[in-house]
Order: structure tokens, then C-alpha cells, then sequence
């Protein structure tokens, strides 16, 4: 993986000298057309079923995140719905006013950690 080299002032302390630090570089993003084409090559499926189960997928998988559901993904991982949310100064002063800035959360399985573990760096432009 590409990355990048940018200074970074001390937020702290603006007197600090300047740090710098890598930073990813992504080069493309492939769209669902693409995905679907590059799975379609090691298996018996073709792109437009995988992009039919994908679709689907997507479909559903807001409203079960909605529900207060994880969904496991096998040895990908899991995804989950979480928040962010104002403190109050006692439980009876809590509710849902209180939340905002809806995230959905994932968690790498054991075997995408095991296979990203072997990612090489390389310094970028």
C-alpha cells in the first residue's frame, strides 16, 4: 500500500516543531460493475448474479443494522450500528435527543486481519 509523508503541527502546543507522519494514499476506487467482474473470475457465478446478491445485500442491510442487529460476515467480519451521543448529568435526563452522528462500525474477522497483516508500504508521490 501506497502512503504519503505530511507535517503535522502540534495542536497542544503550536510552539512544537512540526511532525510528520504517513498517511494512505488510495489510487482508484472500484465501483460495484468492477467487484462484481473481479469475483466472477474464481468462481461459477457471473458478474450480474454477484451484482444481484451485493445489490440485495445492500438492500436489506440497513434495516437490520437499524434493528440492533450485527451481522456476521463469516471470517470477514461484522458489522454493527453505533453512535455517538451527549452525556446528561443523571440516567433520568437521558434519551434519544442525546444521540447523534450515526456510524456503522466493522470489525475485521481473524483470517482478513491474518491476510491484511502481510500488507507491504511503499512510499507514494
Amino acid at each position: 500500500m501506497k502512503y504519503r509523508v505530511f507535517g503535522r503541527p502540534n495542536p497542544s502546543d503550536r510552539s512544537a516543531p512540526v511532525k510528520y507522519y504517513p498517511f494512505p494514499q488510495w489510487d482508484t476506487e472500484l465501483n460495484l460493475r468492477q467487484v462484481s467482474q473481479r469475483i466472477a473470475s474464481h468462481c461459477t457465478l457471473t458478474p450480474a448474479d454477484i451484482t444481484a446478491v451485493l445489490e440485495a445485500f445492500l438492500n436489506d442491510l440497513p434495516d437490520e443494522l437499524m434493528n440492533g442487529h450485527s451481522i456476521r460476515l463469516g471470517d470477514f467480519g461484522i458489522l454493527k450500528m453505533s453512535f455517538r451521543a451527549n452525556g446528561q448529568p443523571s440516567p433520568e435526563k437521558v434519551s434519544a435527543r442525546d444521540i447523534h452522528t450515526l456510524r456503522v462500525l466493522f470489525l475485521p474477522g481473524k483470517e482478513l486481519k491474518r491476510r491484511l497483516a502481510k500488507t507491504e508500504f511503499r512510499r507514494g508521490r
